[in-house]
């Protein structure tokens, strides 16, 4: 990832932890914080959510106290430069379901079981979506799927990451 993209990025501060309001609550008062303006407008801010649904969750919240919504991203964009655009998670599947070729599966043979029939596309599909949803994992932690710190991180499956 390129820090240089989200110079003021904040992570890994525990803020959230009040067990009397929602979490989405807890996410709309931390990103109000101290400013002031009316209405106060969060259009500078980018907000990384792990889900849609938590999206519109917080958005939702911001709206009940008359604040204009931040820009909501999720995880993998994040990790592109801004105006420029990421596939979205049907497009990535795709992608996913054609490098997963059963016929040139010694390239991941580590990643994928020989259990696993890709000769069936349902099967082929379902391997794409968890291998989609590790990606969006990642990057929900600030990684890049394809670096190599990835890969030095997880070292007791390297080679399963590097087929990645």
């Amino acid at each position: 990832m390129n820090d240089s993209h989200y110079p003021r990025c904040v992570l890994n501060r525990r803020m959230l932890d009040d067990p009397e309001r929602s979490l989405a609550a807890q996410v709309a008062a931390a990103l109000i914080g101290g400013r002031t303006g009316r209405p106060l407008d969060l259009g500078d801010t980018q907000v990384i959510a792990a889900t849609a649904g938590a999206a519109r969750a917080i958005r939702r919240e911001l709206a009940r106290v008359g604040v204009l919504s931040p820009v909501f991203r999720m995880p993998m964009e994040s990790l592109d430069p801004p105006g420029r655009r990421l596939a979205d998670r049907i497009e990535r599947e795709a992608a996913w379901a054609t490098v997963l070729d059963p016929r040139q599966r010694g390239g991941f043979a580590t990643l994928v079981p020989m259990a696993v029939d890709l000769r069936v596309a349902a099967d082929r599909f379902g391997v794409a979506a968890q291998l989609c949803g590790v990606c969006d994992q990642l990057a929900l932690a600030g990684c890049d799927p394809g670096s190599p710190e990835t890969a030095m991180r997880l070292h007791e499956d390297t080679q399963r990451w590097e087929e990645l």
